[in-house]
């Protein structure tokens, strides 16, 4: 169907639909070759110029691509939902992204779970974060802290989880859980405490940005915190 769409198929601004589906495609998935980009090749065919697919027309094709069969480009596009909700309402993106928190597919749920919690504040999807938080995928368990991270302004609830996460051996997972801390007050200054001893020096910095957020409390952490401004190796 491209060949036809690309001669002779509805445009959007000038440029035909199965271009701007391709630059989408693309964008989700940026190690494999589009379709389009393969054939136009081959037969030595100049490649249309990308159209801005981060602008309000790409809405419809994001749309679209929520329940197309490539798991990658259903979960850009999920993702990408969110943004458009000023554009076309709240609303409609979360009638769409609701359809997809029971989803088979863990990075689809969660993907769905973030855009609904961006819109929503529902605390439903803790639920989702709760049970990919110590997947055996990395990006699963990063997302689902991140997730919960973004959630412990308005939700106490994920605290437990949170703390849990600040002593994770993958640090990609304490640095969100650590930067959540403040947020839950005097409870959260026994699991922060480690941050500032941490290892790995990006977890570290994380947690000494974060001190002053916990406001007159942060008095406790002073020693430690001259010790590391007066620590070279550190």
């Amino acid at each position: 169907p491209y060949p036809r769409q690309l001669l002779f198929g509805q445009t959007i601004e000038g440029r035909p639909w199965c271009v701007w589906e391709d630059a989408i495609r693309d964008e989700a998935d940026r190690k494999k070759e589009s379709w389009l980009e393969t054939k136009l090749k081959k037969v030595r065919f100049p490649l249309p110029e990308k159209p801005d697919t981060s602008g309000p027309f790409a809405f419809p094709f994001y749309l679209d691509l929520t329940n197309d069969s490539d798991l990658v480009v259903r979960c850009h596009a999920l993702e990408k939902l969110p943004t458009y909700a000023v554009q076309e309402g709240p609303a409609k993106i979360l009638s769409v992204l609701r359809e997809h928190l029971d989803e088979d597919d863990p990075d689809c749920r969660l993907a769905a779970a973030m855009g609904v919690w961006q819109l929503s504040k529902d605390p439903k999807v803790r639920d989702i974060a709760n049970e990919f938080w110590d997947s055996r995928d990395m990006y699963r368990r990063r997302r689902a802290v991140y997730l919960m991270s973004m959630m412990s302004k308005d939700d106490p609830e994920v605290f437990d989880t949170l703390a849990k996460a600040t002593q994770y051996f993958d640090y990609y997972v304490r640095v969100p859980a650590l930067e959540a801390m403040p947020n839950f007050g005097k409870r959260g200054l026994g699991p922060f405490r480690s941050g500032l001893n941490d290892h790995v020096p990006t977890a570290r910095y994380a947690a000494v940005k974060a001190t002053p957020r916990f406001g007159k409390d942060a008095m406790e952490f002073m020693p430690i915190l001259q010790e590391l401004a007066f620590d070279g190796d550190r």
